[in-house]
């Protein structure tokens, strides 16, 4: 075979490569609704424009640990699971803010003793605006509640006020009584920088 016609190949099969993997980087961006109800909405826009929905988002890479090729991060598929201050099998624990942060930082499970609380942006990227109650791919993430879930992200008025998401219906508010009780879903991975928020340091003791 011609060297030219080799060259042409690789790099074809280079580019369509590079554009997969640029199509999975703004993946999270679409919310998952798939009816539409009029031309130029959610739904619209995602059947008009092709996107490799066929690769599956989700791979168990062990028990109870689900990877999100779309964003590489390792999430807990079930807290319940985990047992202790997680909870009893199909029924997660809550836990006040700090009770949440200290949990998450010092979880040790499936290898790895890295997990962490998700930022409110890492949080979002699970929600699926096409199911509610809850708004989860309930397949990959079992015994997911419908009430509210932490994030490590606080509000510009500092640590007095925290953020939060549920997955009833995928909305984001913020609290000011931190001994309220929330869930929470552990994350490990590299943060890359667009999902990093632009809260800044703040002098909250620690917990």
């Amino acid at each position: 075979m011609p060297y030219g016609v080799i060259y042409y190949m690789t790099v074809r099969m280079f580019l369509k490569q590079l554009m997969v993997y640029l199509a999975y980087l703004a993946a999270p961006l679409v919310t998952g609704q798939i009816t539409s109800y009029l031309n130029g909405d959610d739904a619209w826009w995602d059947q008009e424009i092709p996107f490799p929905f066929s690769l599956p988002r989700f791979m168990e890479l062990h028990d109870n640990v689900q990877y999100d090729w779309y964003t590489g991060l390792e999430w807990i598929a079930d807290p319940s699971a985990i047992g202790g201050i997680w909870g009893t099998l199909g029924s997660p624990a809550s836990m006040t803010w700090d009770e949440a942060l200290q949990a998450a930082n010092d979880l040790n499970y499936g290898g790895f003793n890295d997990w962490r609380m998700p930022n409110i942006n890492e949080l979002s990227t699970l929600i699926d605006y096409g199911k509610d109650h809850p708004g989860i791919a309930g397949d990959k993430f079992p015994n997911t509640q419908s009430a509210g879930y932490w994030p490590s992200s606080m509000t510009t008025h500092g640590c007095e006020n925290m953020f939060y998401t549920t997955f009833g219906t995928g909305a984001r508010y913020w609290d000011d009584d931190l001994t309220k009780k929330k869930y929470i879903r552990p994350v490990r991975g590299f943060l890359a920088p667009w999902w990093k928020t632009s809260t800044q340091s703040s002098p909250c003791k620690e917990p």
